[in-house]
């Protein structure tokens, strides 16, 4: 059986879930075309290589340039997986936004012409990049809602443009002349939205009937009201006119159409199982392991069933670099919900029947 890796991977890492788009060629070719459109015309002359100016290395820590970028990009398409700069394409994406936020830290007026120029390709970027994500996450494995909140969260948090709204100590170090600031008087982090996550603040019980429809809608309007308030709360203190200001301008736009294209992507359909008969979901569970074993011998590698698996439920399979065969995968299926238990062995049964 040929080993095929989806592009769109979602896993749980530490408790925290994230959105892995593994650059295989038909995306390297496209994050390539993407950087080049970047690199193109006179507003990006000032991105292309690395900055020499007087003080830079004092006040800007982790230097980046467009042009390195390229050249790690261009390199990675003869590297092994192991030895790949941007194995997924949230790598590629972190470099390429470090190099505007350091040109929005090092010069600080947003009137100033590189700021602006910075500005403008950072907008043109994220728009870019929200329209290659759209077409990989429709054609990728239905993913419930609340997972995929929490997957645009640790896309935020791993951002480096948010560098100042991550943490408690952000704004709890400026004091009150902070909380006087804010027009709602509610301090909000990207942290606490992620703890409220870990408290299922935003799982509204996990509907699965006629419900379903308007507990996803509290779910998105949950989190979309937390996220919001961290955009308000820092253009309160900061102002829209500052360049922390514009950062968050650029952040909030890139957000909300990202949390649009969230709401149109697919979703499983776990509830159409919902007649069946009660069953233990230890012995189903066994039979599933005992089915994908005995189809593919071992779990762990076997490309088809993993598939399977990671296409009705993206958590249990946690994708990681091999010593020697590029991207591994390991399958828990602990991690899967009773409820995908009896469907998911439905499907692992037709692959082996397939066989």
């Amino acid at each position: 059986m040929e080993r095929h890796l989806h592009p769109v991977v979602a896993s749980l890492r530490d408790g925290t879930a994230t959105l892995h788009k593994y650059v295989d060629m038909k995306l390297h070719e496209r994050l390539l075309d993407l950087l080049k459109s970047l690199m193109r015309g006179t507003t990006a002359k000032e991105f292309l290589k690395p900055v020499e100016l007087p003080g830079y290395s004092q006040i800007i820590l982790q230097p980046m340039d467009l042009g390195t970028v390229r050249e790690n990009l261009e390199l990675d398409a003869q590297r092994k997986w192991a030895e790949k700069t941007y194995v997924t394409a949230e790598e590629f994406a972190h470099d390429v936004r470090l190099v505007f936020k350091n040109c929005f830290l090092f010069n600080q007026h947003p009137t100033h012409h590189v700021f602006r120029d910075g500005r403008q390709k950072l907008e043109k970027f994220e728009k870019d990049l929200e329209s290659l994500y759209r077409e990989v996450e429709r054609s990728g494995p239905p993913i419930p809602p609340i997972a995929r909140c929490q997957l645009l969260l640790t896309d935020l948090r791993r951002n480096p443009l948010t560098e100042w709204f991550r943490r408690k100590e952000d704004w709890s170090n400026l004091g009150a002349a902070y909380l006087n600031a804010l027009t709602s008087k509610q301090p909000m982090d990207l942290d606490e939205i992620q703890a409220r996550f870990d408290a299922d603040r935003y799982s509204f019980g996990g509907a699965r009937d006629a419900s379903e429809a308007s507990s996803t809608t509290a779910t998105f309007d949950a989190f979309a009201a937390d996220v919001r308030l961290v955009w308000q709360n820092a253009l309160d203190f900061n102002g829209e006119g500052s360049f922390v200001g514009v950062i968050v301008k650029i952040l909030q736009q890139s957000f909300e159409r990202r949390l649009k294209d969230l709401k149109e992507a697919p979703r499983p359909v776990a509830h159409v199982y919902a007649h069946r008969l009660p069953v233990s979901s230890r012995k189903r569970r066994r039979e599933l392991y005992d089915a994908s074993v005995a189809i593919s011998g071992n779990l762990a590698v076997s490309s088809g069933v993993v598939e399977v698996i990671e296409r009705v439920c993206p958590a249990a399979v946690v994708r990681r670099r091999g010593a020697d065969v590029g991207i591994e995968a390991d399958v828990n299926l602990d991690q899967v919900d009773e409820a995908l238990v009896e469907p998911l062995l439905e499907q692992v049964l037709a692959v082996g029947q397939g066989a």
